[in-house]
C-alpha cells in the first residue's frame, strides 16, 4: 500500500493489559504511514518493528528520536497560542492559530514548514489558520542515545495557551 492511515484512538479498545496494541500493517518501500487520534484525548507511542527475516528490529519509536530528515506534523484547530520546544537547546517555536476571516482565502491542505535544528526554528514563528496543520522537519543527527526529539502536547497554565515540548539531540 502508498498510504496506512492508523487511528491510534481506535486502536486503544484492542488493547491487551499492558495497553499495547499489536497489528499486522504493511506499507511498501517509499510509503507512507499516518497516525491520528480519530476522538478523545489521550497519551499515544508508537514503536514500529521490522520483522522480515525471523528477526525484529525497532525503525520508529515515538518516544525516543526523531531522525535527520523525518517529519512530524501537527493540526491545530483551537485558536491560541502554542509553543514547541526543543528540550536540550531551549529553543522555541511560538505558533500562532488564528480562525479564517469572512471572505478571506482559506486552504486547510497547505501546510507550514517549520526545520529545527541545533540552532533553533526556521522560521522563528509560525502563524497558521483553525485546521492547518504545521510540518517540522528534523534537521540533525542524533548525537547520543540519550537526547531525542520528540513533539508532546502540554496544557499551558494561562487559558488559550499551550506548549509542546520537543527534546533535541
Amino acid at each position: 500500500m502508498p498510504q496506512v492511515n492508523v487511528d491510534l484512538a481506535g486502536l486503544a479498545a484492542e488493547a491487551d493489559r499492558s495497553g499495547n496494541v499489536t497489528g499486522p500493517y504493511a506499507v511498501r518501500e517509499g510509503g507512507v504511514m499516518g497516525f491520528h487520534v480519530g476522538q478523545g484525548i489521550g497519551r499515544y507511542a508508537v514503536v514500529i518493528s521490522h520483522t522480515a527475516g525471523g528477526g525484529s528490529r525497532t525503525v520508529l519509536d515515538s518516544r525516543g528520536q526523531l531522525p535527520a530528515g523525518d517529519l512530524f506534523a501537527v493540526t491545530l484547530i483551537t485558536p491560541g497560542t502554542y509553543r514547541a520546544t526543543n528540550l536540550t537547546t531551549q529553543a522555541w517555536l511560538p505558533i500562532t492559530v488564528a480562525m479564517p476571516g469572512r471572505g478571506e482565502p482559506y486552504n486547510p491542505a497547505r501546510p507550514t514548514l517549520v526545520r529545527a535544528g541545533d540552532h533553533g526554528f526556521d522560521p522563528a514563528a509560525a502563524h497558521i489558520l483553525a485546521g492547518q496543520s504545521v510540518v517540522l522537519l528534523a534537521e540533525t543527527p542524533p548525537a547520543s542515545s540519550s537526547s531525542r526529539r520528540r513533539l508532546i502536547p502540554r496544557t499551558g497554565a494561562a487559558a488559550g495557551r499551550h506548549e509542546t515540548g520537543l527534546p533535541g539531540r
